[in-house]
C-alpha cells in the first residue's frame, strides 16, 4: 500500500465501522494493524489530519515498527 492508503487505513480504524482493526487479534495480544505492521511506511512528518498522529498513544499505534524509527546502518 502507498502512504496515502496506509493513512486512510489508520483513519478508518478510528471510526465506528473500522474499530475491528483496533480489536485484539485472535492469537495475539496486539491489534491487527500493530500485529501486521500495516502502517509502518507512513513518514512521521506526513501531514494528514492535524492533531491526529498515527504513532501516539491516544489515537494511534505506538507499537508498530515504523520505518522512521529504524536506524540507517552505514557500511
Amino acid at each position: 500500500m502507498n502512504i496515502e492508503e496506509q493513512y486512510l487505513l489508520f483513519i478508518n480504524s478510528l471510526t465506528l465501522l473500522g474499530q475491528e482493526w483496533k480489536e485484539k487479534a485472535k492469537d495475539s495480544s496486539k491489534d491487527l494493524i500493530t500485529h501486521y505492521n500495516l502502517i509502518k511506511n507512513i513518514p512521521k512528518e506526513f501531514s494528514g489530519i492535524e492533531g491526529i498522529q498515527f504513532w501516539n498513544d491516544k489515537y494511534g499505534y505506538p507499537e508498530v515498527e515504523y520505518e522512521f524509527n529504524k536506524k540507517v546502518s552505514s557500511k
